[in-house]
Order: structure tokens, then sequence, then C-alpha cells
């Protein structure tokens, strides 16, 4: 027999466990959402106290919802593995932290107020633990209504909006903060005391430390037609000594591009410059994997968290010891441009072209060393018409021996962990030592 109304529950749950798990779930993705959107309504108030430009302000406002969307990847694959009943108070628990931090000390820098955002990404992750843990507990014909009902919690964002300013007008600037982690506190002590997964959850079989590589076969799938024309050999008894021929030869195209690098586009705006090469980088990368039928693990938690780990071990110490001469590398890199754009490019287009080009499709058939060397030789021909390297050859030197270094990890991590890990290595270092240490 059919279950009628939202109540509508798995086999063995009661009749009113659904909806108890249901009204926590959601009260769970408003808490945390109202301490996610804490920033945004703020970000006035710190304009005029930290004399921020308006690029400032966006970013500010901008980190944690950057932080939280691409945050939900992991936390999604955690959920699935461990279950809503430890993720809900894991995410409010760990939220709690940069609240906290912002409200008591992170409110007098710019920096400081850009780690703690970042963290603060964190909450926004909550989305990715509710939306699995409801649908286990509906069946299918009542998932679409309970989904509707957990979204209401988005008005997190509308508590932020109706009471931060008016909290910090009428008791003080750490006020808002306070309280949101107080509510965090106490969701997370009620959601780990009566929160519940649902019977008969699959969970993942495989470790998340294991990723297993597949080829993209739906894209190979769309691109089979043109690239079964391409003859591969000239006879049968050539297929077994000769390598197929290549759609793209990433090498033969990087030299291509060196060469309009070196020739042509230098006199161009450093933004309009990174823009044409990192977005020619991506697509050159996204074809030739795609044409070439290279094979792409697929991204899990442990690899990623490792490749953030190996950037934060590579780049703390080099930001400790020579702040001042990354400092002025980073000024001259994207001197005429806003510290938005700065951002945008070291954390988004720049690692993802140089990942997808070098280690996704150079790497895999041109081996570890020919790739480092060869994205070692792109950073200098790419940044060193922007370094004044006539006027501080030292500081060239050294900025040039750290390309080569960077470039020789991103190649090992990628070989180890995998391109994913690589990618990430390469965030943590290009937002560490390029865009961090504008504000030391």
């Amino acid at each position: 027999m059919s279950s009628s109304g939202v109540g509508g529950s798995p086999s063995g749950a009661g009749s009113r466990q659904p909806l108890a798990m249901l009204a926590m779930a959601t009260l769970g993705f408003a808490v945390n959402f109202w301490a996610w959107a804490l920033l945004s309504p703020l970000g006035t108030r710190y304009k005029d106290l930290l004399s921020l430009s308006g690029s400032q302000q966006a970013l500010l406002v901008a980190v944690p919802v950057i932080v939280g969307s691409l945050g939900r990847i992991p936390v999604g694959a955690l959920t699935d593995r461990l279950g809503g009943r430890v993720m809900f108070p894991l995410v409010s628990v760990a939220t709690i932290v940069p609240v906290l931090f912002i409200g008591l000390a992170g409110q007098r820098s710019y920096v400081a107020l850009l780690i703690g955002g970042f963290f603060l990404g964190v909450g926004g992750t909550v989305f990715a633990v509710g939306v699995p843990f409801v649908n286990s507990w509906f069946p299918p014909e009542r998932r679409g209504l309970a989904i509707g009902i957990f979204g209401v919690g988005m008005g997190g964002t509308a508590i932020s909006a109706l009471t931060t300013v008016k909290l910090v007008a009428a008791i003080g600037s750490a006020a808002p903060f306070l309280i949101t982690a107080v509510a965090l506190a106490l969701y997370a002590g009620a959601s780990w005391s009566f929160m519940r997964d649902a019977p008969g959850r699959s969970v993942p079989t495989e470790p998340l430390a294991v990723p297993p590589t597949v080829p993209l076969t739906v894209e190979y799938a769309m691109l089979d037609a043109a690239v079964d024309d391409i003859p591969l050999t000239t006879s049968d008894a050539d297929e077994d000594d000769e390598p197929p021929l290549r759609p793209i030869d990433p090498a033969l195209i990087y030299l291509i591009l060196l060469a309009v690098v070196i020739l042509g586009l230098n006199p161009l705006a450093p933004d309009v410059r990174y823009t044409l090469l990192w977005t020619v980088l991506i697509g050159v990368g996204l074809l030739s994997i795609l044409l070439d039928r290279l094979e792409v693990e697929i991204p899990n938690t442990i690899d990623m968290l490792l490749g953030l780990g190996f950037g934060l071990l590579i780049g703390v110490p080099l930001l400790l010891i020579a702040s001042p001469q990354l400092q002025r590398t980073s000024l001259f890199m994207f001197e005429g441009t806003s510290p938005a754009f700065a951002f945008q490019s070291l954390a988004l287009a720049m690692p993802a072209g140089e990942t997808l080009f070098f280690r996704g499709a150079l790497q895999p058939t041109r081996g570890l060393l020919f790739t480092a060397i060869a994205a070692s030789i792109w950073s200098l021909f790419v940044f060193f018409p922007q370094l004044h390297v006539t006027q501080f050859p030292l500081v060239a030197v050294v900025i040039g021996f750290a390309f080569v270094a960077v470039n020789f990890a991103y190649s090992y991590i990628k070989l180890r962990f995998g391109l994913f890990a690589s990618w990430m290595c390469q965030i943590a270092i290009n937002i560490l030592l390029l865009f961090v240490v504008r504000f030391v």
C-alpha cells in the first residue's frame, strides 16, 4: 500500500520519524546558512572601516560563497560514506571556528577577514549533507516535496541579512558572530543526540583513498566518428609496432603557443594576455584528453586533501621566508588589474589551464621530466615580461627557481596522487604565495 503525505518513509521507519528528521535537517540548513552569510551584510561596514576598494569588498563577500560551492563536492562524498547523522554536527562544529575567529579577532584586518571567510565557507557545504539525508528518509514519490521543505532552510541567509547589522549597531561588532556560534553549538548537540540515518541506507564499499580510473566514455562516444576516421597505421603489421597517431599533440601546440607568447602577445595588457592564454590551455587540454582517449581518474576526497596539504607544506614556509619578494612579484604580475581579477586568475583560470594542459594532456605521453621543464619555461615566458627583470635581477632569479620547483612538484604530485591532487596543490600555492602575500 502506498504511503500518503510527506511522512511516507522507507520500510521500517516510524510514521513520524521521517518528519522529525526532515525538521532537524531543515533547521541545520538554516543555522549553517545563517553563519555562511554573516559577512555579506557587513561588507559596507568593512569597506569604510578598513578603507577597502569596491573589488576588495566584492572579493570578501565572494570567498565564502566560492568555498561553500566547491566544498560541497568532498562534503557530499563524505556524506555518502558517513551519513547525515555524523556530517550535520561535524559541519556545524567546524563552522563555529571561523565564526568565533571573525567575531573575536578577525575584523581588524582585510587578510584576517579573507582567511576567516575562506573557512566560513564550510557552512555553505551543509546543502550537500541535507539533500542525500532527506532523500534517504522518503520514498521516491515524496522526495520532491521533502526536498522543497528542506529548501526552506535557505532562509538562514535572510536571518543574517535582517539581524546582523542591527545586532552590530545595538550590541557590538562581535554580537552576531557569538550568537550564531551558540546557535551552531546547540544545533550540533541536538543533531548528534536526536538525528538518525535512514534504515537500510546504502554505504559505498570502495575506500575513498583508492581512485578508480575510468575513461570519459560519454564524451568519447560523441567523438568516435571523427576519431575513427583518422588513419593510425599503414598496415596491420605496423599496428603492433608503432604507437597510434594523436589527433592533438600537446607538445606541438605548446611550441606554437610559446612562439605566439614570445613574438606577439607581450604588448597586450596583462589581463587580456592571461585570459587568452589560459583559455587556450583549458580548451586544448580538454580536447586532447577527449580526442586522445586519455584516462582521467575520478576525484576523491583524500587525494584532493593531500594536494591541498602539499600546497600548504610548500607555500607556508616560502610565505614566511620571502614575503617581501613575493609581494613585489604578485603586484608586478598583475599590475594594472584589480584584486578580484588576480584572485580569479590564481584560484580558477591559471590552475585549470595549466593542470589540464600540462599534467592532464602532456604528462601522460611525454613524462614527468619533459612536462615539468616545459611548464617551467612556459611560466618564465608568460610572467617575466611583467617582473621588470632588468630592475630587480635577484628577484627574477629567485622567482625563476621557484617556478621550476613548483612545476616539478605539481608533476610529481600528479604522478603520485592524481590530476586533481596536483590541481588542488597549485590552487593552494597560488593563493598563498601570489594573493595572500599582497596583504601580509
